[in-house]
Formats: structure tokens, sequence, C-alpha cells
């Protein structure tokens, strides 16, 4: 569903329109507008324990890379979509600097998170020879990547992150309920696709 502010309101994907066509500042303003806080909340999240903490930079740079990338949006998922990948790349970037880590992806970081909670299936084994010819991380790498980005950031947020149902409601505008449900059923794709029995 495209996000409006109000009855009457452009939706994004027409703001997203006027900007590609006519580079319109005020309709990418109001784009702004409505993600500033949940991006806010997004970049706090990642960099809340890293030294030197400022998730406002994170935010403007985010918005200036959606500005500068607006054209290679197509729509295939939602803009709110879009736009949180693009703020999560920048400030794991940015904490990478701060902490000094290798860089990793979103994905990777998901599976360090899920590898702690859910358990490969018995056939894959735990042996030597199957682990080596099976890694963990490839398999569940893989799953992701055949997630939808919607399912995909659900679990980034609430199995990475730890948000609460409420946490995500407010990054996503959703009614906790729905965040839930969503989050439901991107773990259960997630397990049939790691040949998993779902309850």
């Amino acid at each position: 569903m495209q996000r409006s502010t109000e009855s009457g309101a452009r939706t994004d994907a027409e703001l997203v329109q006027r900007v590609k066509l006519t580079n319109d500042p005020e309709a990418f303003e109001e784009l702004y507008k409505r993600y500033h806080s949940r991006i806010l909340l997004l970049c706090n999240s990642i960099l809340r324990d890293a030294p030197g903490n400022n998730a406002e930079d994170v935010l403007q740079d985010a918005f200036l890379a959606a500005y500068c990338k607006i054209d290679s949006f197509r729509g295939e998922a939602e803009f709110s979509t879009w736009l949180y990948r693009i703020a999560v790349n920048i400030a794991l970037t940015r904490r990478k600097k701060m902490i000094k880590r290798d860089e990793i992806s979103i994905d990777e970081l998901i599976v360090a998170s899920l590898e702690k909670s859910i358990p490969l299936p018995r056939q894959l084994g735990r042996q030597e020879v199957a682990l080596e010819r099976f890694p963990e991380h490839k398999l569940l790498r893989e799953a992701l990547e055949r997630l939808s980005p919607d399912h995909k950031m659900m679990i980034y947020l609430r199995d990475f992150l730890g948000f609460s149902y409420k946490e995500i409601s407010a990054v996503v505008k959703h009614d906790p309920r729905y965040c839930q449900g969503r989050h439901s059923q991107a773990m259960k794709k997630l397990k049939r696709l790691l040949g998993m029995p779902v309850e």
C-alpha cells in the first residue's frame, strides 16, 4: 500500500514520480517529512552502541543518497522499504568505521542473529563434512535472498535489531498486530525455504 499522510494527500509513488519528472524539491521535502522520524529511529538502533554515534548525519546522508538515486527506484518494493535499505547500508558503513570492523551486509547481519534462534534440519547434520558442504550462513543467506524486501525488513527489524512490534509499527506505520502478522509470515516462509517444519 502506498503511503499518504491524510485524505487527499499524494501517495509516495506520486511524489517519487514528481521528483523524477520535474525534480520537484517540495515533493521530496514531503517524503522527507513522512519518513524522517522513522529513519532516525532505525539509524539510532544500528549505531546505539558505536562510539561517536551521530544518527542525524546518517539520516541526512540517507536522504541525500535517495534523492541522487531516485531514478533507480523502479517501484518493485515500496518507497519506504527502498529508503530503509539505503539508510541501513549507510549506517552499517558508518558503524564499521566507528568500531573498526569489517563491513558486512544486511543479510549477513540477519544471518548472525538467526543462526542463534533457528536450528537447521537434522538431515543437514552437524558433522564436519555436512557443515563444510552446507554451511549454515550460506543456507540462510540463500533463503533470505528469496524473501521479498518487506519480509526481509521485518526479519531484520525484529530479529536483528530486536524491535518490539510497537517499535516496528512506528517505523513502517502499520498497526503492531499487522507487523506481528507480517513477521510471522516472513518467518514461516524462511523456515519453508530452509526445509524446516512450520508450526
